[in-house]
């Protein structure tokens, strides 16, 4: 049996469709995979966002982009292509490569470039413990066990304890295992010091030779040296790479693919648009002449030319396909059309303040209710887009996603009582770039493990495939048990992570802001007391100039990072009271760093549950809370405060009665909850007061803002919320995924816009524009 792939590399194209005409063409000729070349300085956007973006265009093609290893973490790599997985329902591969050159290294200014010897040691390591953390989720590890309130079985879930020449991991991986189970590992073995890392880890070896003969002698020696290490040699696809270009003659004789009738082909259909591909057919011509080599030598498609570029375009949705993914954009897509909302009076004041929304996906943790009949999976793609498109429908600004880094533990075992496991979250804002319009896409990624210039780059190339939707939710981490699954490791003071974050923000916006409006790189240069970095940067500036930063905390210290950096910040206040007093002291902040009333959005994460009664409503959410906190729930909480085991107590008792335990270090990983001693007061008089036991005061006092009752009742009080200056607008945090914003979108929606204070149709493509906030001033 003969094997195809094909390479759809395109430098300097910055627009998804040419990506995607070119994934559907070689799908069209039925070839295994298409992989996509990649390196941190050759002008081009990020390989795996790209074929993220692909994912839901295509069907059956693999998506094997490259993934450098030497600057990279491991983890993250892992989590990455885990997800590509995921969101391509198993297609993904990954071609590992290495980054030799000292250029490449002053990017990032962490190390000096290596020999490749030792690179490509590294890489297999890379390889080897992300095989072993995409086995840390057994097949079988979540569970949904109602009555003991257990959603995974932490018995089928493993550390891995990795410990490589350059960098260690911990594990278990954020991601659930990826439906191949072990996504396809490529190598480039042409050179001999690859040869020996594909032999070892990879699943299939590329190699470039010169004719059938040198290709035969080459998987030969491929083959053997698989057998020195314990493999299976059958197991190693070995893909030659040879250029045949055959021109356009023989395809004169017989009907193109793009004149056939859509139904006939696989091809993109583009209603309007009569240019004939010639570069994507020369590029299946090219592939299918391989015929004439021997059996035993496999080949890959070579690069093709550079493509005009397109940018904003979006690519056709295909029709549908059974048991696949369709890819389809979401019906009804709003115009561009630029209707203001109109001003009104109330109370004999002029009432002009309009409401922002978005969504947040409900990920790990207890905000969700997943025993609830309703509920579907948490990780698959289809999931994310139900929400996405249903926020869209909605006219909301943008859909936000949460991040994860290392499952949380309690008492030394990984807890089995909330939802866990995530995907990464940039891979799947790029896929749900190919099924929404306007939507702005956001995910929140940590300025403690990463780099500025990668992020950057991933960052810039979602804003590019969106068509300027891209933002960055900035969080920091200060515990050294996140940081065992990282190069970096150790520990960073409250202090030092909020500096840290502020350079990499401003890091980040020199970065995107050294092109000039002509689209010509300019060299840049940081050097600062987090990071030291220089060369050009591989992407020109973005459709929007900067991604929307927004940022998450309440504490003074994120407050003040928000007024200084942010554009949007996240926030939880349980009542107008506090939400006022939030809302003031941020504002206030804004006049020290020059910034305007309006260049900072608060939106607060609330949730909202609806009835036809007032009654009704109530009795929902409190059985909803109930749910989100069962007995063991309550106690688990309460531990974290108190620092101590509380197995013994009864969650339908008192609070204990003795002081909690600083530092205890009993939960390990997003449980930091502040000064301990302080909350326990304070539960202890809430319980007090209202006689209530310990699960009644977890649920009294860890609830976020709610509004609760009719569709009617909960559109006012969120437009009186809004108008007193307690927020701009909300981040609704749905209990139930992925239905749980229909209901608010079909009956709150309409009746925000028929009081005036929310958009009947998105006035423009960016989410700057929806947010009301400008382009940024391009500086350097």
């Amino acid at each position: 049996m003969l094997h195809l792939s094909a390479a759809v590399d395109q430098p300097s194209v910055y627009d998804a469709a040419s990506y995607v005409d070119l994934a559907r063409l070689a799908e069209h000729g039925v070839l295994d995979f298409v992989t996509l070349d990649d390196t941190f300085a050759r002008p081009g956007l990020d390989a795996l966002s790209v074929l993220s973006r692909v994912a839901p265009a295509t069907h059956r093609v693999g998506l094997v982009p490259t993934v450098t290893t030497t600057h990279t973490e491991p983890f993250h790599v892992q989590a990455a292509v885990a997800t590509l997985d995921w969101v391509s329902r198993g297609r993904a591969g990954w071609r590992l490569e290495v980054s030799t050159t000292e250029g490449e290294a002053r990017l990032f200014g962490r190390r000096h470039a290596a020999p490749a010897e030792d690179l490509w040691r590294e890489a297999g390591e890379v390889a080897d413990v992300a095989a072993k953390l995409w086995d840390s989720w057994e097949d079988d590890a979540e569970i949904r066990d109602v009555p003991t309130g257990r959603f995974i079985d932490r018995d089928k879930l493993h550390h891995v304890d990795f410990e490589g020449s350059g960098f260690s991991v911990k594990g278990p991986s954020i991601v659930p295992r990826p439906p191949q189970g072990h996504p396809v590992r490529v190598v480039d073995a042409t050179e001999g010091l690859a040869r020996r890392t594909a032999a070892r880890y990879a699943d299939v070896a590329l190699v470039r030779v010169a004719n059938a003969a040198q290709a035969g002698a080459v998987r030969d020696q491929l083959r053997k040296e698989a057998v020195r290490f314990g493999r299976n040699p059958d197991e190693l696809r070995v893909f030659v790479s040879l250029l045949a270009d055959l021109g356009d003659g023989e395809h004169g004789r017989a009907r193109p693919w793009w004149r056939r009738a859509p139904a006939d082909r696989a091809g993109p259909v583009v209603p309007g648009r009569a240019r004939r591909p010639r570069r994507a057919d020369r590029l299946l011509a090219r592939v299918r002449c391989r015929r004439r080599l021997p059996s035993h030598a496999r080949c890959a498609a070579p690069r093709p030319g550079a493509a005009g570029q397109r940018h904003g375009s979006a690519a056709p949705a295909p029709g549908p396909v059974p048991h696949l993914l369709s890819g389809q954009h979401a019906p009804g897509a709003p115009g561009s059309g630029a209707a203001r909302q109109p001003v009104r009076k109330r109370g004999g004041r002029l009432m002009t303040k309009q409401i922002h929304l978005a969504a947040h996906f409900p990920g790990v943790n207890n905000t969700t209710v997943w025993a609830d009949p309703r509920s579907r999976s948490q990780i698959e793609f289809s999931s994310f887009e139900h929400l996405a498109r249903t926020a869209e429908r909605g006219l909301f600004d943008f859909f936000f996603l949460a991040e994860g880094l290392r499952l949380r533990e309690h008492k030394g075992r990984i807890h089995d009582l909330d939802v866990v496991g995530r995907p990464e979250s940039l891979t799947v804002l790029n896929a749900l770039a190919a099924v929404t319009e306007r939507l702005g896409l956001a995910a929140t990624v940590n300025a403690t493990f990463n780099e500025p210039y990668e992020l950057a780059r991933r960052l810039a190339t979602l804003d590019h495939l969106s068509g300027g939707r891209a933002a960055w939710n900035v969080v920091t981490s200060s515990d050294a048990f996140t940081g065992e699954n990282f190069r970096r490791g150790g520990f960073l003071d409250r202090a030092d992570r909020y500096t840290r974050a502020a350079e990499f923000v401003a890091t980040a916006r020199e970065l995107w802001d050294s092109w000039t409006p002509e689209g010509v790189s300019r060299p840049f240069a940081h050097r600062g007391r987090h990071f030291d970095i220089a060369g050009e940067f591989t992407v020109p500036r973005s459709p929007q100039g900067h991604p929307v930063v927004i940022q998450a905390g309440d504490s003074d210290e994120g407050r003040e990072f928000a007024a200084s950096t942010a554009d949007v910040i996240f926030t939880r206040q349980s009542s107008l009271a506090a939400g006022k007093a939030f809302y003031a002291d941020v504002k206030r902040r804004l006049a020290k760093y020059g910034r305007a009333h309006g260049d900072l959005k608060i939106l607060p994460g609330v949730s909202v549950v609806l009835g036809d009664t007032t009654a009704d409503a109530r009795e929902k959410a409190a059985e909803i809370r109930r749910q989100q906190t069962s007995p063991q729930t309550a106690l688990l909480t309460l531990e974290q405060i108190w620092g101590a085991d509380l197995s013994a107590y009864d969650p339908d008792g008192p609070l204990p009665d003795f002081d909690p335990v600083p530092d205890s270090g009993i939960t390990q990983g997003r449980t930091r909850r502040g000064d301990t001693v302080a909350i326990a007061e304070k539960w202890r008089a809430l319980a007090e007061e209202k006689g209530l036991s310990i699960r009644e005061t977890v649920i009294e006092a860890g609830g976020r803002q709610s509004f609760v009752g009719t569709p009617q009742a909960v559109a006012a009080e969120l437009d009186a919320f809004v108008q007193a200056d307690a927020a701009d607008g909300f981040i609704l945090v749905p209990h139930l995924t992925p239905g749980g914003l229909d209901e608010f979108v079909d009956r709150v929606v309409p009746l925000l816009q028929e009081r005036g204070v929310f958009r009947t149709e998105y006035e423009g493509s960016t989410l700057r524009s929806h947010l009301g906030l400008a382009e940024p001033e391009q500086k350097g």
